[in-house]
C-alpha cells in the first residue's frame, strides 16, 4: 500500500515537472519563431509553475486512471476464475439457442474444446427425438420468470447423460441474451437410484421379518406337532397297531421331517445371504453328476407318491457355478415339483444350450396341478405371504423359491416359471456355460 503511493506521488512530480519544461519549450519556440523577447524571469518562473500544475494535474488523473483500469482487469479475472471454477456449465445463449459464451465446465461437461463449443447451438447438445421440440426461438415466457427443468443431453462422443438446468434472461450489452445453469444430474441420479433400490430392499426385508416369524411360529411348530403326535402314536399304541399302519405313520414321519429340514435349510440360507456370508466359490460343473445326485437325494420322497422322476441331461453339458447354491436350487425346485405333483405323475430334470453357446438353461417339469397367472407373477416376491398346500396336503412356506432366485441372482443368471392352472409347471434356470 506505501509502495503504491509512493509510485503515485512520484507520478505527480514527474508530470508537474514534465509539464512546466513542456510549457517552457512552447514559450521559448514561440519567441523565436516570432522574433518576440517579452518574457521576463517572472514570467518564466509563472509559466514553470502553471505548466507544472497543469502536468501534475494531468499526472495525477493518468494515475487514477491507471489504477481504476488495473483494478478493473483484476476484477474480471478474479470473477472469470470463479466462474471457470463452478462445478455447474454456465451458458450465454442468443435468442435462437446459439452459445456466445460459456465457462470451463460448460464445454467440459460435454466433451467439447471451448471453441468448439461457442459454434454450437442449443440443439446440438439434445438428443434428436428431443431437438425437434425446441422452437427456433425462445418463448417469452421464459423472459419474464426463472425457469427449471430436467432433461436428457447428449455429450460429444454420444454419451446420453441426465442434467438439470436453470435459465433466465438478462439484458447485456442492449441484447436479450439468455443464460443458462447447467448440472450433470449423473451422480444424483445414481444417488436416487441406490435410495430407492435401498427401501426397496428394506421394504423386503421388512415382509421377510414378518415371513420368517410366521415361518418359525406356525410352519416349524405345525411340522413337528405332526413329527411328534406321529410317535406318541407309534410309543402308546406300537403293539397293537398293524404293520401296514406302523410303516404307513413311518412314512408320514419321514416325509413331515424331511418336509421340516428342508425348510431349516431354506431359513439357515436365506438368513446367510442377507448377512452376505454365503461364500461363493464358482468351478467347472458337470450337470449331468449334479442332476443325478438331486434325483437320488429325493427319489424317497418321489417313491412315496409314486411319481416317476428322470433327468435327460447330457454329460457334455457343464455350468460356471457355486456346487452348493446350485444343488441347493435344484433340489428345492425339484422338491416343488414333487409336492405339487399328484401321485402317479411325472417330473423331468433337463438342461440344454442356449443358441448363442455362452449359458444352459435348466429345466425342471412337471405335470402336476399348476399355477395361475396371478401367482406365477409374484411367485419370487417376498411380498407374496400365501402358503400352498400340495397335492398330498404338504405344506410350503414359498421361501424356497426366495432363496433359488437369491443364489441366482448371485450368479448373474436368472430363474423364471411357465405354468398354466392344471397343465403342470416348468421351472427354468439359465447359467453362463463353463469354458
Amino acid at each position: 500500500m506505501r509502495s503504491g503511493y509512493v509510485r503515485s506521488i512520484s507520478k505527480v512530480i514527474v508530470g508537474s515537472l514534465l509539464g512546466g519544461i513542456i510549457l517552457m519549450l512552447l514559450m521559448i519556440f514561440r519567441e523565436f519563431v516570432l522574433k518576440v523577447s517579452s518574457v521576463s524571469w517572472d514570467g518564466i518562473l509563472l509559466i514553470l509553475c502553471l505548466g507544472g500544475i497543469t502536468g501534475g494535474l494531468i499526472g495525477y488523473l493518468l494515475d487514477r486512471n491507471t489504477k481504476k483500469t488495473t483494478a478493473l482487469k483484476e476484477s474480471e479475472k478474479k470473477y472469470q476464475t470463479l466462474i471457470n471454477q463452478s462445478l455447474d456449465g454456465i451458458y450465454i445463449e442468443d435468442e435462437r439457442g446459439n452459445i456466445l459464451e460459456c465457462n470451463t465446465q460448460g464445454h467440459r461437461m460435454f466433451g467439447y474444446t471451448k471453441e468448439e463449443m461457442l459454434k454450437l447451438s442449443l440443439r446440438d447438445l439434445v438428443s434428436s427425438e428431443f431437438r425437434d421440440l425446441i422452437p427456433d426461438l425462445i418463448p417469452d415466457e421464459m423472459a419474464t420468470e426463472d425457469v427449471y427443468l430436467e432433461r436428457e443431453n447428449v455429450k460429444k462422443d454420444g454419451t446420453v447423460f441426465p442434467t438439470e438446468i436453470n435459465t433466465k434472461f438478462i439484458t447485456l450489452d442492449g441484447e436479450r441474451r439468455l443464460i443458462a445453469y447447467v448440472k450433470d444430474n449423473t451422480e444424483k441420479k445414481k444417488i436416487e437410484e441406490a435410495l430407492k433400490k435401498s427401501e426397496a430392499k428394506l421394504r423386503d426385508l421388512n415382509i421377510a421379518k414378518d415371513k420368517i416369524l410366521s415361518i418359525i411360529a406356525h410352519d416349524l411348530k405345525n411340522q413337528f406337532n405332526a413329527i411328534l403326535g406321529y410317535c406318541d402314536l407309534i410309543q402308546e399304541d406300537g403293539e397293537q397297531l398293524e404293520r401296514r399302519t406302523l410303516l404307513q405313520y413311518a412314512a408320514e414321519v419321514n416325509l413331515t421331517a424331511n418336509e421340516t429340514y428342508s425348510l431349516l435349510e431354506n431359513l439357515l440360507d436365506w438368513a446367510m445371504m442377507q448377512k452376505e456370508m454365503a461364500s461363493f466359490n464358482p468351478v467347472h460343473i458337470q450337470l449331468s453328476k449334479l442332476v443325478n445326485q438331486v434325483i437320488d437325494t429325493l427319489s424317497g420322497t418321489a417313491h412315496i407318491k409314486k411319481i416317476k422322476l428322470t433327468g435327460q441331461v447330457g454329460e457334455e453339458l457343464a455350468v460356471y457355478a457355486d456346487q452348493n447354491m446350485l444343488r441347493t436350487v435344484i433340489r428345492n425346485l425339484t422338491a416343488n415339483a414333487i409336492k405339487f405333483t399328484p401321485r402317479n405323475g411325472r417330473i423331468e430334470l433337463c438342461a440344454l444350450p442356449e443358441k448363442d453357446n455362452q449359458s444352459i438353461v435348466i429345466e425342471i417339469k412337471d405335470n402336476g396341478i399348476g399355477i395361475t397367472q396371478e401367482k406365477l407373477d409374484r411367485l419370487f416376491s417376498m411380498q407374496s405371504h400365501e402358503s400352498t398346500f400340495g397335492t398330498d396336503n404338504e405344506k410350503g412356506s414359498g421361501l424356497g423359491l426366495i432363496v433359488c432366485k437369491e443364489f441366482i441372482e448371485r450368479h448373474d443368471g436368472k430363474i423364471w416359471a411357465k405354468s398354466e392352472k392344471g397343465e403342470g409347471s416348468s421351472f427354468f434356470v439359465e447359467l453362463p456355460r463353463a469354458n
